[in-house]
């Protein structure tokens, strides 16, 4: 309850609490907050000898972070990601408080904290996902003595697109802002509310629907405002037409109605791509290429009849080419995504960087062979599910993969490759809705060398979301009627809420 619901340490002693205790265990004696804090510190310690353990036994690690502001504080939070048992753990390792500053060099120092807290040697670090950063990214080169371990955060990066091409067009910002002061009158006037959701049940709705308010700090918020406003428009256009609401701003006109049905559409396929590589019970260091190639021609296939519509499309294009085609020069997400049964190298745009990963790949299967399994980062892995996903992004893929000749061809460089890789690339690809480390599980006994690998670079987190979501949490845990928290109880109460239910009931 205190550590999963966000509630203080005072709830045991509210009425309604020991009224219900009393009706269905009135033998039981609720612990005062002194004993709850003994109990929870108690809970915390075996809880993290056992995520410890869990550490200990996994080859390798890949690390999420995220700075995150709680007033007047600002913190630090990690995340580790690793397999254990057959499955992909998830955990925060930490929150640790900052210095106002915020410089590389202190962040480094708060972070080297966190991960020296669970004896986490920097040689089982694949990777650390952040949010691009300059400050963070310096933590990473000073921790892990230089940047190819750190991938920057695919969705932080795919906001960052849309933000940016929708900021160039006043036409487009001008229609957004227009649904944005209708959007916050109906949430700030009950009568308009009241009549939108009566507007609605008119139409037969039985669960009337709210509007959703555009946030420019919350991922896709402007697709999914701009979204529902389209499912109300008509309702909303009776309330705001009925003659009732004087105050109530204009309604769109036709010509900006047909604006935001054509945003919905343009937006689409990022919040599409956000949504697949957000997730954090599956490995998606694989898809962030395979993502960023379907974006940029999906975007670059579009046509639309409204002229400020494709200059916006256009715009989206020109940042998709300036802040995600460069991730294919990420060795980590590049390895990956070749060691992904699924994609190998059908989404690499150029020959020569996806020729220059497959050396890399080649050196670290002689490191291996030469008893050095640390040669620059990670794994060991068992069955685990990953939600198949059936979207239109993923059309493109699907179409090159019909597209690719049956022979691959690999580069002139070729007999350099060590013979594993080489007739790995040789194989058919699978579906990509299976699992890929379930299909390495199998392939393990033909390419013992190469499915070492495979477990490294299929570890790293493709985005820092789990951070994100941890500081979602951090929030609720540091609030305003939690304030006497310590910095240690709230790294231990962040800590304990985001173990999953095997986890809590382990016994060491």
């Amino acid at each position: 309850m205190v550590c999963k619901d966000g509630l203080p340490l005072s709830a045991i002693e509210s009425e309604g609490l020991k009224l219900l205790l009393k009706t269905t265990a009135p033998l039981y004696q609720v612990p005062g907050r002194k004993k709850l804090t003994s109990l929870l510190e108690k809970k915390d310690i075996s809880l993290r000898e056992v995520v410890k353990q869990q550490l200990t036994q996994a080859v390798w690690v890949s690390i999420t972070t995220d700075l995150a502001s709680v007033t007047p504080k600002g913190y630090l939070v990690v995340t580790g990601h690793f397999i254990e048992s057959g499955y992909p753990r998830n955990v925060c390792l930490g929150v640790a408080e900052l210095t106002p500053t915020h410089t590389g060099e202190h962040l480094a120092n708060d972070l080297t904290f966190v991960l020296d807290s669970w004896n986490l040697e920097t040689r089982k670090i694949c990777s650390i996902t952040t949010d691009g950063g300059a400050n963070i990214i310096g933590a990473v080169r000073k921790i892990m003595g230089g940047e190819r371990s750190h991938v920057p955060c695919m969705a932080h990066l795919i906001n960052l697109c849309v933000h940016q091409a929708l900021s160039k067009s006043e036409k487009v910002t001008s229609v957004i802002e227009k649904v944005k002061l209708i959007v916050a009158y109906f949430q700030r006037n009950i009568s308009a509310s009241d009549a939108l959701h009566a507007a609605q049940y008119k139409t037969g709705v039985l669960v009337p629907l709210e509007l959703i308010q555009a946030v420019y700090t919350r991922w896709n918020s402007t697709f999914y405002s701009l979204e529902r406003f389209t499912q109300l428009a008509r309702c909303v256009s009776q309330v705001l037409l009925s003659g009732c609401h004087r105050t109530a701003p204009a309604m769109l006109t036709t010509e900006e109605l047909a604006i935001v049905t054509d945003l919905v559409v343009v937006l689409s396929p990022f919040e599409d791509a956000t949504n697949e590589v957000s997730g954090d019970k599956y490995m998606t260091a694989s898809t962030v290429l395979p993502i960023v190639n379907c974006l940029h021609n999906t975007v670059a296939e579009a046509s639309f009849v409204n002229e400020d519509i494709m200059a916006l499309n256009d715009a989206l294009l020109d940042q998709i080419v300036w802040r995600l085609l460069p991730l294919e020069d990420n060795y980590l997400l590049a390895s990956a995504t070749i060691l992904d049964p699924r994609f190998k190298m059908v989404h690499f745009r150029s020959p020569m960087r996806s020729s220059k990963v497959l050396q890399w790949i080649s050196r670290e299967m002689r490191a291996v062979v030469n008893g050095n399994p640390y040669e620059d980062s990670n794994t060991q892995q068992r069955k685990v599910e990953r939600p198949c996903v059936f979207g239109s992004l993923w059309n493109i893929h699907d179409r090159l993969t019909k597209q690719e000749a049956a022979a691959v061809e690999l580069p002139g460089s070729s007999d350099e490759l060590h013979p594993e890789l080489k007739l790995y690339l040789k194989m058919p690809k699978v579906d990509r809705t299976q699992c890929p480390l379930k299909l390495w599980l199998d392939l393990e006994k033909s390419f013992p060398i190469l499915a070492r690998l495979a477990f490294k670079y299929l570890t790293v987190m493709g985005s820092s979301v789990a951070s994100d979501s941890v500081v979602s949490h951090l929030n609720t845990t540091a609030s305003d009627v939690r304030n006497r928290l310590s910095p240690a109880h709230i790294n231990m109460l962040v800590f304990m809420s985001s173990l999953d239910y095997n986890t809590w009931f382990s016994e060491i």
